[in-house]
């Protein structure tokens, strides 16, 4: 079986949510992180994980074919930006963006690019949410 190889770009608390889920699922080949600041780096590398100072470098080494971006919100359009014009789909963490401008602009790269932008909204299947 081909596994599909993901990145992600981002490992606060959402990203290793993220990235935990993405090492049991079989399907999926967690090819890289992209992560900045050094405490992050030390627990990716705990993992096992390869990772790199940012999403540039990233992209560059593993070419996936998906990434999640939970990194701070105002940072969401321009990372996602850089990994459309790849033509690397996105699931980006909620909100997409921190401005309606912002938001706009995703639109309008989706349409250019055609490339898929999916919104992560992990806590809809949270049972505590679901029961209320």
């Amino acid at each position: 079986m081909q596994k599909f190889p993901l990145a992600v770009i981002g490992a606060g608390v959402i990203g290793r949510t993220h990235i935990e889920r993405i090492l049991r699922t079989p399907e999926f080949d967690l090819v890289g992180v992209a992560e900045p600041s050094a405490a992050g780096q030390q627990w990716c590398q705990a993992q096992g994980r390869v990772v790199f100072a940012n999403h540039a470098e990233l992209l560059n080494a593993t070419r996936p074919q998906g990434v999640v971006i939970a990194t701070p919100n105002a940072t969401h359009v321009a990372v996602a930006a850089d990994c459309m014009a790849q033509g690397i789909a996105v699931l980006i963490e909620k909100p997409v963006a921190d401005t309606l401008s912002a938001a706009e602009r995703l639109i309008q790269l989706e349409k250019d690019t055609g490339v898929p932008v999916l919104v992560g909204h992990h806590r809809r299947h949270n049972p505590i949410l679901q029961r209320a």
